[in-house]
């Protein structure tokens, strides 16, 4: 997976896991961007779709791709993300499979933990299969 971005962390990071109580702790935003190739079917056949409560957890993720330095790029700055099978899994051409792009402007956004305002710009975003 490849292409070009670049992100501005929101100025006020906050935590707010419990809702009733938000945080300011210190800390700055940083962005995501992640592929997740996982099964398209449970073991009864039924269909597989992975939200952001499971991504990064799921049984069923074979192989991933993530963006390691998430902080602040003023500039478009390039990327290229190989995908890495997850130890114990592999390509099995007998079933189906989804996948999923995550592009975030707050990496813990799932969490709700991040910063009000930031930017993510992504441009020429390419999966390139071989």
């Amino acid at each position: 997976m490849k292409g070009w971005y670049k992100y501005t962390p929101g100025d006020k990071y906050m935590n707010g896991t419990d809702k009733k109580n938000v945080t300011y702790p210190e800390g700055t935003d940083e962005c995501a961007i992640q592929g997740v190739l996982y099964e398209a079917v449970d073991e009864e056949e039924n269909s597989v779709t992975l939200t952001g409560h499971d991504i990064n957890d799921s049984k069923y993720r074979v192989a991933t791709a993530a963006l390691s330095d998430g902080s602040a790029k003023a500039d478009y700055t390039y990327f290229e993300l190989p995908f890495t099978f997850l130890e114990g899994k592999e390509y099995d051409a007998n079933k189906k499979y989804k996948l999923a792009i995550i592009c975030s402007s707050s990496k813990d956004g799932d969490k709700f933990i991040g910063a009000g305002g930031s930017t993510l710009i992504i441009d020429a975003l390419e999966v390139v299969g071989e």
